[in-house]
């Protein structure tokens, strides 16, 4: 799969359905990349590799379609965490940081 390729290489894509010792899900569409001929992002965890294959993980397109997962994400998620241990060490406002995603229901990013 792409996801084990760029993590072999020290690329990072994020993800949070995604560990190498679970069967893939492909749930969370955080790692959606794009693939040169593809009509549409691809997840990571799920495409497998091709010879040939040109992935691009930080193109316009692909940080778009992760920006638009996390704005997805964040409408529902909770601003306080009321649930959450991890505080601010949480994957999840890792990957909002990285991503660089707002949306009217959130907060800046100052705020997290």
């Amino acid at each position: 799969m792409i996801m084990q390729v760029t993590d072999a290489a020290d690329v990072y894509i994020p993800r949070f359905c995604y560990h190498a010792k679970l069967t893939v899900a492909a749930n969370c569409r955080m790692c959606l990349v794009e693939v040169e001929k593809a009509p549409k992002p691809m997840p990571a965890c799920a495409t497998p590799v091709m010879e040939g294959m040109k992935v691009f993980t930080r193109s316009p397109k692909a940080v778009a379609a992760q920006r638009a997962t996390m704005e997805f994400l964040l409408i529902n998620h909770p601003l306080d965490c009321p649930i959450c241990d991890q505080g601010v060490s949480a994957s999840f406002r890792t990957s909002r940081w990285a991503t660089g995603a707002t949306s009217r229901a959130s907060p800046s990013a100052s705020a997290w």
